[in-house]
């Protein structure tokens, strides 16, 4: 279904611009990331239906940019989590809204799909809707029913993106709906230092494969960021170096196995996360801000 290939987690906002300011790049800016990840890479995922992602699809058509995309379609919480120890209770009726919302930005991303079926290859429904750190959680059975109506419209593979154990623990039903299945593994994130980083990376692999032996699966989120603040990994794992030797096994590791795999990510993005330059949301890029390879 997915021709092996190598694939990049796309987001570009650079110094100034943020989805939540609704300040977006430009053209100009995107054609200039894109023409830097041509070559390199096969395929980049996207992860919304923002200006930006309307903006990357123009930019490799007109340019014809040889780049393939994993679209993505957000959705906003429907649910809320079960005594969560942050996220407070959201009230009924904004939920129900967001109900609304989903079903529309479902539409919008058939459309987009068709639109430009040149170079979508593949959609996912969400993007860890089902994760603990995640406000926006959505049900399974939600979720079933997005991806059952993407597959009627649509004659492209259908998905959904999330972390290993809640396919392993609770994703079952949903894994018999979708084309294949798209899982995200970081050893960094789960206290793993760098010497252990490709095990744990095959170990997950090796877990999914035992469990859903007949499904397809690509990693579409994996990468080892290069600074930390030291809230949720030690300060000297968060490193070039380590982030260069993790990307090496893993390239050899995925093409041995033939695995498309998703780096994450292509630049650093300033806006997220809170006001400290080191923390790790700010630093998973191959490139820096100033699009200089690191």
């Amino acid at each position: 279904m997915f021709k092996y290939g190598k694939g990049i987690c796309y987001s570009g906002y650079r110094e100034g611009q943020s989805p939540i300011e609704g300040i977006f790049p430009t053209f100009n800016q995107v054609y200039e990331d894109l023409q830097i990840l041509e070559g390199e890479f096969s395929y980049i995922r996207l992860y919304d239906l923002t200006p930006l992602t309307y903006t990357v699809l123009e930019v490799i058509m007109k340019e014809e940019i040889e780049l393939k995309v994993l679209l993505g379609v957000y959705l906003f919480a429907e649910i809320n989590h079960k005594n969560h120890t942050i996220f407070g209770r959201i009230d009924a009726k904004i939920l129900e809204e967001n109900r609304k919302l989903n079903k529309k930005a479902i539409q919008e991303g058939i459309q987009l799909a068709k639109q430009y079926s040149d170079c979508i290859i593949g959609i996912s429904v969400a993007n860890e809707s089902r994760s603990y750190w995640n406000v926006n959680r959505v049900s399974i059975s939600s979720l079933i029913e997005y991806v059952k109506t993407l597959k009627h419209n649509l004659s492209i593979p259908v998905t959904f993106c999330e972390e290993t154990r809640h396919w392993i623990e609770e994703l079952e039903e949903l894994a018999k709906q979708v084309d294949f299945i798209s899982f995200h593994t970081y050893p960094s994130w789960n206290d793993t230092p760098i010497d252990k980083a490709l095990d744990y990376v095959n170990k997950a692999h090796f877990s999914m494969k035992r469990k859903y032996p007949e499904k397809e699966l690509v990693i579409t989120e994996t990468g080892w960021p290069t600074k930390s603040h030291g809230g949720k990994m030690p300060i000297s794992w968060a490193c070039v170096n380590n982030q260069k030797l993790f990307l090496e096994q893993l390239t050899s590791w995925a093409k041995d196995k033939q695995l498309t795999t998703f780096i994450f990510e292509a630049f650093d993005e300033p806006w997220k996360g809170g006001d400290v330059p080191d923390e790790p949301e700010k630093n998973w890029g191959l490139y820096d801000v100033r699009r200089k390879l690191k």
